[in-house]
């Protein structure tokens, strides 16, 4: 499970640089897609996140710290676990 929370972060961390780094220059690719209705663009998602191997995906020295810093937390404090539906009802609670 801890792994699967290391290989999660990492490919959200590059596909984030990835797409700072090239959106200047994919300027018109990035707005095809995102005049894409939202099953479509799920499916993008999950065709571009299926494309990457985890050996691709880069981390920095911090950032695999910082991983390891929450992942001995969550070790040292499982009953701290939140379930993602919890997770995911708080932050919407908190947009609104």
């Amino acid at each position: 499970m801890y792994a699967d929370v290391r290989w999660v972060y990492r490919l959200f961390s590059a596909l984030l640089q990835a797409l700072r780094q090239s959106i200047t220059m994919n300027a018109r690719l990035l707005d095809d897609a995102l005049r894409l209705n939202a099953n479509d663009r799920l499916e993008l998602i999950e065709q571009l996140w299926d494309s990457l191997a985890y050996a691709e995906i880069p981390i920095t020295e911090a950032e695999k710290n910082l991983l390891d810093q929450r992942i001995a937390d969550m070790e040292a404090n499982p009953q701290a676990e939140v379930s993602w539906d919890d997770a995911r009802a708080r932050l919407i609670k908190r947009r609104k």
